[in-house]
């Protein structure tokens, strides 16, 4: 599947391995990962269709990446079959969630790109061409967030309006 390699390195993380950097994991961080291993049985188990749910939209919006990839790959010229583009989304994939930590993942999203093509054999300079793209999309959602946002939050919550001069402003 998709996430076979992402699955074999939680596997070795949760299971007291070395992990991906040759540490072994502390025992409070092997505690937090079976908590939380625990509480998503949990969750699966008392509330099955959302979980199913939320799987499935998981994986519509992974393969939303898929299909960006594949047009990406036909707009630029290059080999486009559904299993490259699904190639290209896995190792991406995994590249994001081993860097969650740096913020807007600067630098992963395009350098890891410029990887995976030029180990799929693709030129390099397409990779970061893709991971230009997706930048400059994920930088367009954003905006239009952000303006929506300027839109409509100040209608549904009012700024807090100053109290009048003399009541309990400070320097009155």
């Amino acid at each position: 599947g998709f996430n076979e390699l992402q699955l074999s390195a939680a596997d070795l993380l949760l299971k007291g391995g070395s992990g991906l950097v040759g540490l072994p994991l502390s025992a409070g961080l092997r505690a937090g990962a079976e908590a939380v291993d625990r509480t998503v049985g949990e969750f699966v188990v008392r509330e099955p269709r959302a979980a199913a749910l939320s799987l499935l939209c998981n994986f519509l919006g992974w393969f939303g990446g898929v299909v960006e990839a594949y047009i990406c790959l036909r707009l630029m010229d290059l080999p486009a079959g559904w299993r490259l583009a699904m190639a290209i989304e896995t190792f991406a994939l995994f590249f994001n969630n081993v860097t969650f930590f740096i913020p807007a993942r600067l630098g992963v999203l395009e350098g890891s790109r410029v990887l995976i093509f030029g180990v799929l054999g693709l030129p390099p300079a397409a990779g970061m061409a893709y991971g230009l793209i997706r930048r400059a999309r994920e930088l367009a959602w954003m905006g239009l967030g952000y303006g929506l946002l300027a839109i409509f939050w100040p209608k549904r919550h009012p700024r807090c309006s100053l109290p009048p001069r003399g009541e309990g402003r400070v320097g009155d």
